[in-house]
């Protein structure tokens, strides 16, 4: 299917849709896909009382976004995307949990004592999340029509969502405790996965939005970012007996699945998920620490490349030719910090040699 979308914003906005298609398929249309980060520009500043209300002026976010994106050149695929965003414990506050907001995340109270609990949660459409991530998502479609791409919030069903129900501690106890009763908080966090995730599909779509969630890969077809930050704390056995059939079932929804894989703690389930047809990429975060320098990642980037599957990778800009020197492109998807816009022109024209 050919991309037939429209931004003033970027005109090669189609081309570039075709690529991210042909990288979902490791695929070279070419060249790879490369997202950069450049200076933002400096934007007003606005205080608040509490750090809540910040997160939830709509007008105020939007608009910002709104002045960045009409300041900023868009280079490759540097997409100018929006997507409503209350932290990544959302999907588990529509269930009435609360969530308690930082200056850059947000993190949710236990609402649950125990995993058996959670078959008692109801999914209410009418809570303060649920209705901000509305707003957020209507004013966004009215106010960057044409100059942004619109995508759905972060929805974490799964094993990160029973921790964020129970508290992480608590559910490592209980997995050895009461499985069972993991299981059914498991099967309550997937019960309205596919409600929630076509109720955003279809809003946004009837607008003429493509598909994308918090990782900002546009899609015609339904993108998803499964994953599991807390399988960093389980086995392998459990991470299939636990973390996976819930994962299965939620990507069973979706047909553009990009698998986030956060640290060392969870690569060691990379095999696994390899496995999966229903997951075509892996977006892989080396995490805090010692995550850096990503040529100590060669072997693993390469072993995601030889099971057929895409990998998204983060860089800096003097990092990357040695990366293209001791890698192939095949399913390769670039994110660059880059100084400047010039210095990020130069990285496209060398990107484009690489063979």
């Amino acid at each position: 299917m050919k991309a037939q979308m429209y931004l003033e914003t970027m005109p090669h906005v189609n081309q570039s849709l075709e690529r991210i298609e042909a990288w979902y398929n490791q695929e070279i249309i070419d060249r790879v896909p490369i997202r950069f980060y450049t200076p933002d520009p400096v934007l007003p500043v606005k205080t608040y009382e509490t750090i809540k209300e910040r997160w939830f002026d709509v007008e105020y976010q939007i608009e910002n976004v709104r002045t960045q994106i009409e300041r900023k050149e868009v280079i490759a695929e540097s997409f100018p995307i929006y997507w409503p965003n209350l932290g990544p414990g959302v999907y588990a506050a529509y269930y009435d949990t609360e969530l308690i907001f930082t200056d850059y995340t947000s993190y949710t109270v236990p609402k649950i004592k125990n995993p058996r609990e959670a078959k008692g949660l109801k999914l209410n459409k009418e809570n303060e999340y649920f209705k901000q991530i509305d707003r957020m998502t209507a004013y966004a479609l009215e106010r960057l029509k044409g100059k942004a791409f619109i995508g759905h919030t972060d929805l974490h069903p799964g094993m990160d969502c029973v921790a964020d129900w129970l508290d992480p501690q608590e559910l490592c106890v209980q997995l050895i405790d009461d499985p069972k009763g993991v299981k059914i908080a498991l099967e309550k966090s997937v019960e309205d996965f596919g409600m929630i995730y076509n109720y955003y599909d279809e809003l946004l779509k009837s607008h003429g939005q493509p598909s994308f969630g918090w990782l900002g890969i546009p899609t015609l077809g339904k993108a998803h970012t499964p994953s599991c930050d807390f399988s960093t704390m389980v086995s392998k056995e459990d991470f299939r007996e636990f973390c996976l059939p819930a994962a299965m079932e939620e990507m069973g929804y979706t047909t553009h699945n990009v698998w986030h894989l956060d640290g060392q703690g969870c690569a060691r389930h990379l095999d696994d998920l390899l496995e999966l047809k229903e997951l075509q990429a892996i977006q892989w975060e080396p995490g805090a620490g010692n995550g850096k320098p990503i040529m100590q990642w060669l072997p693993l980037i390469k072993k995601i490349q030889n099971a057929g599957k895409s990998v998204m990778v983060t860089l800096n800009s003097d990092e990357l030719e040695p990366f293209m020197n001791e890698i192939s492109p095949q399913g390769l998807y670039l994110c660059i910090n880059a100084p400047s816009n010039e210095d990020a022109k130069n990285m496209v024209k060398a990107i484009e040699k690489w063979r």
